[in-house]
């Protein structure tokens, strides 16, 4: 018998040389078929979030995986063997967000797997290293944030480039600077 797997991508990972999200969730989306064909397992469906962030429960197509799952097992009385993600930071990017998560899916799947970092459910070891990657993940984000604010700050500050109503505090257009 054939065992069977879903996968799910969100978006956002930074590969060198890929231009936007999309094409950042189509990289997710081939890791987990590849990972897929080379251990047998029939993929049944396959679920991505594009544009939503890791720190939210909800997301419209976690939402429906979950729903999906749950009906599975209702109807065939089984798990699905294996849930499929490209790595752990795409399961959620909030530490208490990634605990529920996990919590909730390993009633409803045998075995987890991320792809890229190499680890699964079965390992030994699982559980300590999940709880390390997932604080990771949520400190990451928070580096990602910071990062964001300032290219935001720069580009208002060194670039004359702010396009709003309200000028932010100690802005100076160019063309009124005094020397």
């Amino acid at each position: 018998m054939t065992e069977t797997a879903i996968g799910y991508a969100r978006k956002s990972i930074y590969v060198s040389g890929l231009e936007d999200e999309r094409e950042s969730v189509l990289y997710q989306l081939n890791q987990i078929e590849e990972y897929a064909d080379e251990h047998d397992l029939e993929l049944i469906n396959i679920y991505s979030d594009i544009g939503v962030s890791g720190v939210l429960k909800s997301r419209p197509d976690l939402n429906k995986m979950l729903a999906f799952l749950r009906n599975y097992v209702q109807e065939k009385d089984e798990k699905v063997n294996y849930l499929i993600f490209y790595n752990q930071e795409r399961l959620a990017r909030d530490l208490s967000t990634s605990i529920e998560l996990m919590l909730e899916i390993t009633e409803l799947v045998e075995e987890i797997v991320f792809v890229a970092d190499e680890t699964n459910t079965s390992i030994r070891n699982f559980r300590s290293t999940f709880l390390v990657n997932a604080a990771k993940a949520a400190e990451n984000r928070r580096f990602i944030k910071k990062r964001l604010r300032q290219g935001r700050k720069a580009k208002v500050v060194y670039s004359n480039l702010y396009r709003s109503t309200f000028k932010p505090l100690g802005y100076v257009q160019i063309s009124k600077r005094r020397n």
